[in-house]
């Protein structure tokens, strides 16, 4: 199980592969970046414009796929310096095109080392930026089944607003009920649950 989880994550990476393998035969934890992959992931977003390494930032806290729009209000480029950032970031291959208007990191373990380079307070301060550009775009329309809830409650989770978290992650549960996904269902509750937890303390 353990060299199947190791494989997943190299996802077919001859250098991530080994090191990977390397770092965990010297006692690493299974879910950390080797360094040696962190170190070469550094130095290619360093070689970036300033305005480059914006959008894979604000990519990377998107997520593995990402819509190009979201990206691009998220980082509040001009839309001239907008283009040429995404340009530039696709020819240095940190991220590529997998459609028209949607953004893909070729390797998640790229999208880890940007986004846990930010910082905590930078990437906290994205994620309430990205979930409300999101909330803007479906026009708080909380019965709309296709309202990306589970999305926004990860977004605001780890923006560190946990009320409006516990709102789209009840939400996203009811969705889920409706769907009859019931699995997904429970652990959106318990997830709601989770995050009430330390608020119910609070008081």
């Amino acid at each position: 199980a353990l060299r199947q989880r190791i494989l997943n994550r190299a996802e077919g990476v001859p250098f991530y592969l080994v090191s990977c393998a390397t770092a965990l035969s010297r006692g690493n934890p299974e879910n950390d970046v080797p360094w040696d992959v962190a170190q070469s992931i550094r130095q290619r977003v360093d070689l970036l414009t300033d305005p480059a390494r914006t959008v894979v930032r604000s990519a990377a806290v998107v997520g593995r796929v990402a819509d190009a729009n979201l990206v691009v209000s998220a980082s509040e480029l001009s839309e001239e310096e907008a283009v040429a950032a995404l340009d530039e970031a696709v020819q240095s291959r940190l991220i590529e095109w997998e459609g028209p208007l949607s953004l893909r990191f070729p390797h998640d373990l790229i999208r880890e080392v940007v986004e846990a380079d930010l910082g905590p307070a930078r990437r906290a301060f994205l994620h309430r930026r990205i979930a409300r550009l999101v909330e803007s775009a479906w026009d708080e329309q909380p019965e709309r089944e296709d309202l990306p809830a589970d999305l926004l409650a990860y977004h605001f989770e780890h923006g560190g607003e946990p009320e409006a978290a516990i709102d789209y992650a009840i939400r996203a549960a009811d969705f889920a009920h409706r769907a009859g996904a019931h699995r997904e269902e429970v652990a959106l509750i318990g997830r709601a649950i989770n995050l009430a937890e330390p608020i119910w303390l609070a008081e």
